[in-house]
């Protein structure tokens, strides 16, 4: 990524409670400060990130750019064969990228093949109207996405309750929606 002293990352979570958002090289990989206890909520495999500033890890793709100016998103188009990763390193105006893919640390023997998903580069212009057009395009194709022609109504009991969800919960609010 070339040299420029405001590049920011924006990085993608691995599910709704993951962190996910624009930072730069003074900020740190947010984290829980329940550690291990939801790691594996939050992350795939449960690791845990580096604290070092400028150091992030962003699920299936990410953005890497300067807010007003030239870009790059770095990212896979499924996860059918398995969780993929980018790694965000931003030191000195400058970003180095690694994307792999963790294939749930299955030991590869020798003479073996494994064929990940398809991964993509794009370029961007930060400031243009809709920046990842194109990706969500491709990303929708490849797992082909359906898009209803209205947008269904719906209510979910985790955002309110989590896991102390119960049958005489679910009936309260069921009846009120009545």
């Amino acid at each position: 990524m070339p040299v420029s002293s405001n590049i920011r990352a924006f990085i993608n979570g691995w599910q709704s409670w993951s962190p996910s958002g624009s930072y730069d090289s003074s900020d740190r990989m947010p984290q829980t400060r329940f550690g291990p206890f939801l790691q594996p909520m939050h992350h795939p495999g449960g690791e845990s990130y580096s604290r070092v500033r400028g150091h992030f890890v962003s699920d299936v793709f990410g953005v890497v750019g300067v807010p007003t100016g030239p870009g790059v998103l770095i990212g896979f188009l499924s996860q059918s064969q398995a969780f993929g990763q980018l790694e965000i390193m931003i030191s000195g105006g400058s970003a180095s990228l690694r994307l792999w893919e963790d294939a749930d640390q299955i030991l590869l023997e020798p003479g073996k093949v494994f064929s990940t998903d398809w991964a993509c580069l794009i370029p961007l212009e930060m400031n243009s109207k809709e920046p990842l057009s194109e990706y969500l395009r491709m990303y929708a194709e490849v797992n082909h996405a359906r898009v209803p022609d209205t947008v269904p109504v719906g209510w979910s009991s985790w955002y309110h309750y989590f896991q102390d969800i119960s049958f005489g919960e679910l009936m309260k609010n069921m009846n009120w929606i009545a």
